[in-house]
C-alpha cells in the first residue's frame, strides 16, 4: 500500500515539478516577483508588480495547481507551529484535504528533509518538497532533495549569540519569537533569513529610545561574515506587545497585538536598516501609520503604503468598539489559505481580520462577528481544526468560580453556535496555554495545571476528541481523557504549559506515539512521558526532576535531527524559570534538552547511536547490528541484546541531558533547521529577566541563539 501511495505521490510531485518549471522557463520575470522580501530602501520585487497581477498569477497556479496554493514564498515558524501540528495523515483522502494547509506542507517539508534511509515512502516526501519549493514560486531556486538511500552529513554544531533587548525586555512565559527561513533546505540564507522578537516593553524612539518589536539576521556565526548577528529592523510601535507574534508566508510582513481596553491588532511592513545596532539606542517609529480611519502623509490606505518600497507602514486596527476588551492571552492566528487573522480577548469574544497580509485589513463586524467563546472569560490563541470544512476553532477559556478552565470549539461558518467542554481546571490560570490540535488525528490536548478537587487536584493533559460531545465516551466526550502529570500547585496556582510530540508520533498514522510534558506544578519541575494511542493514552511515566525548588517550566519544543553526529537524534528542549538540578544550570534558570529518539523494531544501528528505552533511560548501540521484532526487556545497567544489537545503558534520561544556565528561564522556543551546514541547527529564545548578554557585553533581556547539539557556546 504505501508503494502504490508512493507511487502517485511520485506522478503528482513530478508533473507539478515539470510543469512549474515549464511555466517558469517561459515566464522568469513573473515567478520571481511572486516572491517579495523586506528591502533595504530599495525596490523590492513586488514593488515591481501591481497588486492585480499578483493576484492574476496567484489564480493561474491555484487553478493549475489546486492542492499546492496559497503558494508560500519562505517557510514562517512562529508559536501556531507548536499548536497546529500533524502526525500522519491514515489515508490519501485526508492527506489530500490537508494539503491545502501551508502548515502542513511546511511540517511535511521539514520532516521530508530529515529522511534518512531508502525506503520509497521518504523518498516521495522529498518530492513532495521538490514540488512545493517549485509551487513556491521560484523554480529557478537550487532545491537539494537528499539523495535516495544516502544519510546526510554529520556535523558537530557551534556557535550561539546572546544579544540585549533591552533592560527589562523578554518574549514572555509561553510566548514565542518567530522564525523566517527563505529555504530551509538549502543553504542558510545570511540576508533573507532572520528572526523577529517582541520585547514587551513600551516602545519609545529617540536616542535613548526602546524597540517594542527587533528582528535580527546575518543569523549563523559559520556561515555569515561578523558581526553576528546584526539588527534588521527594529521599531516603536506605540504601545507593548505580550502575547506572541506572526509572519506572512513571505515574512515581509509581521501581526500582534497591543493590550488596552480595547486591545489592538496591528500589521507592520518593516524596512531592512530601520532602527539601530542595539535596541537601546534608538528605537524609530514606522514611517507611516495608518488606522481604521486613514494614513499619515500622502498615502489613504496601508495597502497602498505597503507597496512602496522606500516607507516601512503600520495599521493599527482597534478591537470592535462593542467590546471593549484587553487581550492578555490570545495571540493572532494567521490564516494563510484565506488571508484571515483570528485572536481572542478577555471578554471571551473571539475576533476575525480579513485581508490581513494580501488585501485591505479590517476587523469583520456583521453578525454574529465578533464571536461571544464564553462571556466574561480570558481566551487563549485560537487554534482552527484544518482538517474539516469548514474549519473549526478551538479555544481555551479561563474562568473563575468552579467552571475554571474549558475548551470550547465553533464552526468558522456559524461560531455562535459553540460546544463547551466539562471544567477542566480550579483556578482562573489553570489553562494558560492554547490547546494543541492535530487535524490528522482529529485530537485536541489542553495543559491544565490544576484539574480540581474532584480530580484529585493533579496537574495533567486532556486530550479529546474532534467534535466532543456531552454525550459521549472517551476522546468523544466533553470531560475527555486526561493524563495526569504530577500533582497541582493549589495555594499558589502555577502555569502547565504544552509539551510536544516526538518523531514517532509525527511520523505515525492516526496519531500514536508520546507526548513529553515538564509536568507537577506542585513540586519538582519533573519530565512526563505520555503514551498516546489510537483512541486511548497509555501509562503515564515519570522522569526526572528538573529542580532543586518548584517553580514553573517553560512550554516543550522537539526536533529530530539527523545532522548531529551520532545521529538521529529526537531531542526535546524545555526550560525552568529557577533552581535547575543540572549539572551547567548553577542553581538559576536553566535550558536544556533531551534526547527522546524512540527505539525502532527491525532497524538497523550505527555505533553510539542512542534511544531512550521504557524505562526512560538511555540506550546506547555498543555492538552495531539490526533491531528485533518487538521491544527487548531493558536492563537498568550493563548491556541489553536485541537481535544482532547490543545496547549498554547510560543511566536516566538526564544523564546526557545538554544545559546551560538562563537567567530566570527561557520564553517558548522556536527551531531554526536540521542543516548539514555547521552552526545553522539552532534554537531561538529569550531570557525571562535581565542578565549579561554575552554577545552584547550588557544587561538586560537578552535575545538568544544556541545550538541544538549541546547548547554550546
Amino acid at each position: 500500500m504505501k508503494l502504490s501511495i508512493g507511487a502517485a505521490r511520485w506522478r503528482v510531485a513530478l508533473a507539478c515539478a515539470i510543469g512549474l518549471v515549464a511555466a517558469a522557463a517561459s515566464a522568469p520575470a513573473l515567478v520571481n516577483n511572486v516572491a517579495p522580501r523586506v528591502s533595504n530602501h530599495a525596490a523590492s520585487p513586488r514593488a515591481n508588480v501591481p497588486p492585480t497581477l499578483t493576484h492574476q498569477i496567484r489564480q493561474t497556479r491555484a487553478a493549475a495547481h489546486p492542492l499546492q496554493t496559497p503558494a508560500m514564498r519562505g517557510f514562517p515558524y512562529d508559536w501556531s507551529h507548536r499548536h497546529l501540528v500533524f502526525s500522519r495523515p491514515s489515508s490519501p483522502a485526508i492527506a489530500q484535504r490537508l494539503e491545502r494547509d501551508p502548515r502542513y506542507r511546511i511540517q511535511q517539508a521539514w520532516r521530508a528533509r530529515q529522511a534518512r534511509s531508502g525506503s520509497v515512502d521518504e523518498y516521495m516526501q522529498a518530492l513532495d518538497t521538490l514540488a512545493t519549493q517549485l509551487a513556491a514560486g521560484d523554480a529557478t531556486r537550487k532545491v537539494l532533495v537528499p539523495s535516495w538511500g544516502k544519510p546526510l552529513p554529520h556535523h558537530r554544531l557551534r556557535g550561539d549569540w546572546s544579544v540585549n533587548l533591552g533592560s527589562g525586555a523578554k518574549v514572555g512565559a509561553g510566548r514565542y519569537p518567530a522564525k523566517f527561513s527563505f529555504d530551509p533546505i538549502g543553504a542558510p540564507n545570511c540576508t533573507s533569513d532572520f528572526v523577529v522578537f517582541n520585547t514587551g516593553l513600551n516602545g519609545t524612539s529617540g536616542v535613548s529610545g526602546k524597540a517594542s518589536i527587533i528582528a535580527y539576521n546575518n543569523l549563523y556565526a559559520t556561515t555569515c561574515a561578523t558581526p553576528v548577528p546584526k539588527t534588521y529592523w527594529a521599531y516603536n510601535t506605540g504601545g507593548p506587545i505580550t502575547n506572541s507574534i506572526v509572519l506572512s508566508s513571505d515574512g515581509a510582513q509581521v501581526a500582534f497585538v497591543h493590550g488596552g481596553s480595547p486591545a489592538s491588532l496591528v500589521i507592520l511592513r518593516p524596512i531592512a536598516g530601520q532602527g539601530s545596532a542595539t535596541a537601546v539606542t534608538s528605537a524609530p517609529s514606522p514611517d507611516v501609520l495608518c488606522t481604521s480611519s486613514g494614513c499619515t502623509g500622502s498615502f489613504a490606505s496601508y495597502a497602498s503604503c505597503k507597496i512602496n518600497p522606500a516607507k516601512s507602514c503600520q495599521l493599527t486596527l482597534p478591537f470592535s468598539s462593542s467590546t471593549l476588551s484587553n487581550d492578555s492571552n490570545s495571540a493572532p492566528f494567521y490564516d494563510f489559505t484565506n488571508d484571515i487573522i483570528y485572536v481572542g480577548d478577555d471578554g471571551g469574544f473571539l475576533h476575525k481580520f480579513t485581508g490581513v497580509f494580501d488585501g485591505s485589513p479590517a476587523e469583520v463586524t456583521a453578525s454574529p462577528w465578533p464571536a461571544t467563546m464564553h462571556a466574561n472569560a480570558v481566551l487563549t490563541s485560537p487554534v482552527p481544526d484544518s482538517g474539516v470544512t469548514p474549519s473549526v476553532v478551538y479555544v481555551a477559556v479561563a474562568t473563575g468560580g468552579s467552571s475554571s478552565g474549558l475548551l470550547d470549539y465553533a464552526s468558522t461558518a456559524t461560531p455562535g453556535l459553540r460546544t463547551e467542554s466539562a471544567a477542566l481546571g480550579f483556578n482562573p490560570i489553570d489553562i494558560a496555554d492554547a490547546p494543541i490540535v492535530d487535524p490528522s488525528a482529529g485530537k485536541i490536548y489542553v495543559a491544565v495545571g490544576n484539574d480540581g478537587t474532584t480530580r484529585g487536584l493533579n496537574s495533567g493533559v486532556f486530550v479529546f476528541g474532534r467534535g466532543f460531545s456531552s454525550i459521549g465516551t472517551g476522546l468523544t466526550s466533553s470531560s475527555g481523557i486526561e493524563a495526569k502529570v504530577g500533582t497541582a500547585s493549589n495555594l499558589t496556582p502555577i502555569a502547565l504549559y504544552n509539551g510536544d510530540f516526538d518523531n514517532a508520533y509525527y511520523n505515525s498514522s492516526s496519531g500514536i506515539g508520546n507526548l513529553y510534558v515538564c509536568g507537577n506544578t506542585g513540586g519538582d519541575p519533573t519530565i512526563y512521558q505520555v503514551p498516546i494511542t489510537i483512541n486511548n493514552i497509555g501509562s503515564v511515566r515519570a522522569g526526572p526532576n528538573l529542580t532543586s525548588a518548584s517553580t514553573t517550566c517553560s512550554p516543550v519544543t522537539e526536533i529530530y535531527n539527523t545532522s548531529a553526529s551520532s545521529g538521529p537524534f529526537d531531542w526535546i528542549f524545555l526550560s525552568v524559570q529557577g533552581s535547575g538540578s543540572l549539572s551547567n544550570c548553577g542553581s538559576t534558570g536553566c535550558l536544556m534538552n533531551f534526547i527522546v529518539t524512540a527505539w525502532q523494531a527491525s532497524n538497523p544501528y550505527s555505533l553510539n547511536q542512542e534511544i531512550l528505552d521504557t524505562n526512560l533511560n538511555l540506550q546506547k548501540v555498543t555492538t552495531a547490528g539490526t533491531s528485533g521484532t518487538t521491544h527487548p526487556t531493558w536492563n537498568t545497567t550493563g548491556t541489553t541484546a536485541d537481535n544482532s544489537v547490543v545496547w549498554t545503558s547510560q543511566g536516566s534520561m538526564s544523564a546526557n541531558a545538554a544545559s546551560r544556565a538562563e537567567t530566570g528561564g527561557t520564553s517558548g522556543i522556536v527551531i531554526d533547521n536540521t542543516s548539514s551546514t555547521t552552526g545553522a541547527s539552532q534554537v531561538y529564545f529569550s531570557t525571562l529577566t535581565n542578565g549579561t548578554c554575552a554577545t552584547s557585553g550588557t544587561s538586560g533581556g537578552c535575545a538568544v541563539q544556541a545550538s541544538q547539539s549541546g547548547l554550546s557556546q
